[in-house]
């Protein structure tokens, strides 16, 4: 029948999600995809002088991912079912937008700007981030397809603006937490990529992303 196929996906779904939740009384797991900044990266942020500063703006997620429970899917079928008991640590927005703020620190050695909200007159850079897709498929793989955009104020010998587009999918083993460690994998190659392009530099082609658009 024709309904057979997607009936199948929607009861693989169905089990998987069930399996990890086990029932409705299981306790909840919280997961964050903020990795410690290193320290290096914290020694840089506590210096009293840095060129500019890091300002991320919030960031764009689609709204059927961005709901406290994970969501997963399945390779070909448009329906995601959530992980009952598997709970970001704080909204998925605000998770990327912290995950890239602190790789971006670690990795140019500047501080990022608390709350987003930089003084007036203050040398920074400014990130804007949309993720098109964030898909999480259990045991396989991850992916995320974004645009960012790279702004520098109150800087006179900064590169220009940039605005990119780029994916990366990474496999995946068994278990909530690889998906998560996957998802963090794929936002620290975005940062590398940025950091690249703030130094002055072309995107990076070993960094594992597909830089699909760049102007």
């Amino acid at each position: 029948m024709k309904a057979g196929l997607p009936a199948l996906r929607v009861t693989r779904l169905a089990m998987a999600a069930a399996v990890l939740s086990s029932c409705a009384s299981a306790p909840s797991h919280y997961y964050s995809l903020s990795a410690p900044q290193s320290p290096a990266g914290a020694a840089f942020a506590r210096s009293l002088v840095s060129p500019f500063a890091i300002d991320v703006a919030p960031v764009a997620v689609p709204d059927e991912v961005n709901r406290p429970q994970i969501m997963i899917g399945e390779e070909g079928d448009a329906r995601i079912v959530p992980l009952k008991s598997s709970l970001w640590a704080s909204p998925l927005d605000d998770q990327i937008r912290t995950a890239l703020g602190n790789a971006l620190s670690a990795r140019l050695g500047v501080p990022m700007v608390p709350g987003g909200a930089a003084p007036e007159g203050v040398p920074v850079w400014r990130i804007q981030f949309q993720a098109h897709r964030f898909e999480s498929q259990y045991g396989r793989r991850v992916l995320l397809d974004a645009s960012w955009q790279l702004r520098p104020i109150n800087q006179k010998k900064a590169a220009g603006t940039f605005v990119c587009r780029g994916a990366v999918s990474l496999p995946v083993e068994q278990g909530v937490s690889a998906l998560v460690l996957g998802h963090e994998q794929a936002l620290q190659r975005f940062a590398t990529v940025m950091a690249e392009q703030i130094r002055g530099g072309a995107p990076a082609g070993t960094t594992g992303l597909d830089v699909l658009s760049c102007t």
